[in-house]
Protein backbone atom coordinates (compact mmCIF):
# COMPACT_ATOMS: atom_id res chain seq x y z
CA UNK A 1 0.00 0.00 0.00
CA UNK A 2 1.14 3.53 -0.57
CA UNK A 3 -1.08 5.02 2.15
CA UNK A 4 -3.32 4.09 5.11
CA UNK A 5 -6.01 1.43 4.60
CA UNK A 6 -9.05 0.33 6.64
CA UNK A 7 -9.46 -3.06 8.34
CA UNK A 8 -10.32 -6.06 6.15
CA UNK A 9 -12.99 -8.72 6.48
CA UNK A 10 -14.96 -11.17 4.35
CA UNK A 11 -13.45 -14.48 3.24
CA UNK A 12 -9.94 -13.38 4.15
CA UNK A 13 -7.92 -13.04 7.31
CA UNK A 14 -4.92 -10.84 7.86
CA UNK A 15 -1.83 -12.91 8.69
CA UNK A 16 0.59 -10.01 9.23
CA UNK A 17 0.63 -6.23 8.89
CA UNK A 18 3.52 -3.89 8.17
CA UNK A 19 3.22 -0.16 7.45
CA UNK A 20 2.85 -0.74 3.71
CA UNK A 21 2.28 -4.50 3.43
CA UNK A 22 -0.47 -6.92 4.39
CA UNK A 23 -0.15 -10.69 4.18
CA UNK A 24 -3.60 -12.31 3.95
CA UNK A 25 -5.05 -15.79 3.78
CA UNK A 26 -7.97 -15.88 1.34
CA UNK A 27 -10.37 -18.81 1.20
CA UNK A 28 -12.59 -19.03 -1.85
CA UNK A 29 -13.06 -16.53 -4.66
CA UNK A 30 -11.02 -13.31 -4.59
CA UNK A 31 -13.67 -11.11 -6.23
CA UNK A 32 -14.85 -9.43 -3.01
CA UNK A 33 -11.28 -8.77 -1.92
CA UNK A 34 -10.26 -7.24 -5.25
CA UNK A 35 -13.39 -5.04 -5.25
CA UNK A 36 -12.52 -3.84 -1.73
CA UNK A 37 -8.93 -3.15 -2.79
CA UNK A 38 -10.00 -1.29 -5.96
CA UNK A 39 -10.66 1.92 -4.03
CA UNK A 40 -7.52 1.71 -1.88
CA UNK A 41 -3.98 2.92 -2.43
CA UNK A 42 -2.63 -0.47 -3.59
CA UNK A 43 0.83 -0.29 -5.13
CA UNK A 44 1.20 -4.03 -5.91
CA UNK A 45 -0.87 -7.21 -5.53
CA UNK A 46 0.52 -10.74 -5.58
CA UNK A 47 -1.64 -13.86 -5.31
CA UNK A 48 -0.09 -17.27 -4.72
CA UNK A 49 -1.77 -20.66 -4.61
CA UNK A 50 -0.92 -22.58 -1.43
CA UNK A 51 1.43 -25.52 -1.67
CA UNK A 52 -0.14 -28.96 -1.32
CA UNK A 53 1.49 -29.24 2.11
CA UNK A 54 -0.09 -25.97 3.28
CA UNK A 55 -3.48 -26.93 1.85
CA UNK A 56 -3.52 -30.29 3.66
CA UNK A 57 -1.87 -29.18 6.92
CA UNK A 58 -5.20 -28.41 8.66
CA UNK A 59 -6.24 -32.07 8.24
CA UNK A 60 -3.14 -33.37 10.02
CA UNK A 61 -2.95 -31.10 13.07
CA UNK A 62 -2.12 -33.14 16.18
CA UNK A 63 -4.33 -32.26 19.15
CA UNK A 64 -2.93 -32.53 22.65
Amino acid sequence: FNGPVPAAGGNWTIESVAPRRWTMLVTGPTGALTRMLAGMPVADLQIHEPSLEDALRKYYVVSK
